[in-house]
C-alpha cells in the first residue's frame, strides 16, 4: 500500500503542477487508500461492502466504491484496496455500507442494507496507513442507526493531502472510452446511485430499470425500505455522442418470493436527457420523480468518456 501511495503522490504533484485554474473542473484536495480486509460478528450470508464519499452539506455523492461479494462461509475475508479522491475534506465524509445478497445461484433476488458507519477525515492519520475496526449499527429505512451493532469488519486507511492544485479529471483513471470504441463515439457509465422518500401501496423492495436505446438493465431490489442505496454502474458503447436521446428511469418495488397475490408497483419514473453529460463529462444529480402521489428522489450519476 505505501508504494501505491507514494506513486500516486508523485503524481498528483506532478499533475497538480501543470493544472489550470478554471472552466468546470473539480478541486481534488487529497486521495483516500482504503484496503478492506475482513470481517467477523457480521452474522449474514454473502456480504459486500460499499464504500461512498458523500457531502455533509448536500444530497452530494463524489464517489462510490463496492467490494465483490463473498460467498464463503464464515467470516469474510475480501483484501480489496480502493481509491477515492477527496474534493472537500471540511465538508466531506466515508460512510461505510454492509449489504448482503442473495445466493450465488439467485442473482434476481432480494439485497438488504444490513450496517453503516459513517467517518470522519480528522480519524484518519496522513503518516502512515493504519490498520483500524469499523463497528457497524444497523439500518432502519436506509439510514444508519446508532442503537444496535452489527458485526464488524477491519480496512487499513491513509488520506494523503494534495498541497497543490489539481482537477478531478486530471486524476482520475479510466476517463477514456477502451479500446475499440468507435472513434467518433465514446463510452457511456451511468451510475444509479439511491433513492429517498420511495411510495408504494403494498410492499417497498425497489430495483431500478433502465431503459435506453432499446436496451433495458436493471439494478438489483433491496428489501423493505424507502431510501435505497444500489450504486451500481451501467455502460454503453456509443457510435456517436447521445445528444438528442433520452434515458428512462423507473423504480419499481417487487413483492418478493412467496407472495404470488402480489404485483411489482412503480414507485416513479423520470427521463433524462443524457446532451449535458457530452458537455460535461461528469454529471451526479438528484431527480424527482414522475407519476409518483409523493415527492420521490432518483440519484443518477452520468459520466461520457469518449474516445479522442
Amino acid at each position: 500500500m505505501d508504494e501505491i501511495l507514494k506513486a500516486l503522490g508523485s503524481a498528483l504533484r506532478c499533475q497538480c503542477s501543470d493544472a489550470g485554474v478554471g472552466g468546470k473542473q473539480t478541486r481534488i484536495y487529497g486521495i483516500l487508500n482504503v484496503k478492506v480486509l475482513n470481517g467477523s460478528e457480521l452474522n449474514i450470508e454473502n456480504p459486500y461492502v460499499i464504500l461512498k464519499l458523500v457531502t455533509t452539506t448536500d444530497t452530494s455523492i463524489h464517489t462510490t466504491m463496492k467490494t465483490a461479494i463473498c460467498y464463503q462461509k464464515g467470516d469474510p475475508c475480501w483484501n480489496e484496496e480502493f481509491t477515492l479522491y477527496v474534493e472537500d475534506p471540511d465538508h466531506q465524509l466515508l460512510q461505510i455500507w454492509l449489504h448482503n445478497s442473495s445466493s450465488m445461484y439467485d442473482q434476481g433476488g432480494i439485497h438488504e442494507q444490513v450496517g453503516a458507519r459513517n467517518w470522519q477525515f480528522r480519524n484518519l492519520t496522513s503518516k502512515s496507513a493504519r490498520t483500524q475496526e469499523v463497528r457497524f449499527h444497523k439500518v432502519k429505512d436506509g439510514y444508519e442507526d446508532e442503537g444496535d451493532v452489527q458485526g464488524k469488519i477491519m480496512v487499513k486507511m491513509m488520506y494523503t493531502a494534495c498541497p497543490y492544485y489539481t482537477a478531478f479529471e486530471d486524476v482520475c483513471p479510466h476517463q477514456k472510452a477502451p479500446t475499440g470504441t468507435p472513434q467518433d463515439g465514446g463510452l457511456l457509465v451511468v451510475i444509479i446511485h439511491e433513492a429517498r422518500t420511495l411510495y408504494s401501496n403494498h410492499h417497498r423492495n425497489p430495483y431500478v430499470s433502465l431503459l435506453f436505446q432499446g436496451e433495458l438493465r436493471k439494478t438489483v431490489a433491496i428489501k423493505n425500505t424507502r431510501n435505497p442505496k444500489w450504486h451500481e454502474e451501467f455502460t454503453f458503447i456509443l457510435e456517436q455522442p447521445p445528444t438528442k436521446e433520452n434515458m428512462h428511469f423507473e423504480v419499481i418495488s417487487t413483492p418478493g418470493k412467496g407472495i404470488i397475490f402480489r404485483k411489482e408497483e412503480s414507485m416513479g419514473c423520470i427521463d433524462i436527457n443524457a446532451i449535458d453529460v457530452v458537455k460535461e463529462r461528469r454529471i451526479t444529480k438528484c431527480y424527482e420523480l414522475q407519476n409518483t402521489l409523493r415527492g420521490c428522489w432518483l440519484t443518477v450519476e452520468l459520466q461520457w468518456r469518449s474516445s479522442n
